[in-house]
């Protein structure tokens, strides 16, 4: 668990879901299975099980790919964005007392 890592671009070849296509709540609009599992920061997803789970056994599909720790963090909440810009409020403050 967590050595292989998610198939993109027909890597393993035996996954077919790649290239479907599902309604993005986060973006607004579709996206293909791949940019789910590759979102860019992110190891994958934080909503890739609810927006999959009807189409697929998405949390086997997470289980075999990688480990729990992986899985932790990537479905680690979000901070709330208030959150952020006050801890930067914070440390900008501290950055100029000093």
């Amino acid at each position: 668990m967590g050595d292989e890592k998610p198939c993109i671009s027909g890597a393993c070849g035996a996954d077919t879901h790649e290239s479907k296509m599902i309604y993005c709540r986060l973006l607004g609009h579709e996206v293909p299975f791949s940019y789910c599992v590759n979102p860019g920061a992110r190891l994958f997803c934080r909503n890739i099980t609810g927006c999959w789970q009807a189409v697929m056994d998405i949390n086997s599909w997470i289980r075999k790919r990688y480990t729990d720790d992986e899985i932790s963090q990537a479905l680690r909440p979000v901070s709330p964005k208030m959150n952020t810009l006050l801890d930067l409020v914070k440390k900008a403050r501290e950055r100029n007392t000093s």
